[in-house]
């Protein structure tokens, strides 16, 4: 007999922190928004897929990539609804 894939699931926590979408970090010497890399090409793809009706986009990446980074850096240039 094996054991369901969700089986014990009823006690996990989930945590709050991940339903907020993050405010992009500010520089620490001016406390101003700042890119800490430059991702123009992966935010013109973001762009890209908006344009082109795209109701999902997949971000697959290592952690410490800057994934939260660029989304809320783009987010926070976006007005649409995000989740």
């Amino acid at each position: 007999m094996t054991t369901p894939p969700f089986a014990g699931a009823q006690n996990l926590t989930l945590l709050t922190t991940k339903l907020y979408i993050p405010p992009p970090r500010p520089d620490p010497s001016t406390g101003l928004r700042t890119r800490l890399v430059e991702r123009s090409r992966l935010a013109k793809r973001l762009d890209e897929g908006l344009r082109l009706d795209h109701r999902l986009t997949l971000f697959s990446a290592p952690a410490g990539f800057g994934k939260t980074t660029l989304l809320s850096e783009w987010v926070a240039g976006c007005d649409r609804p995000v989740a």
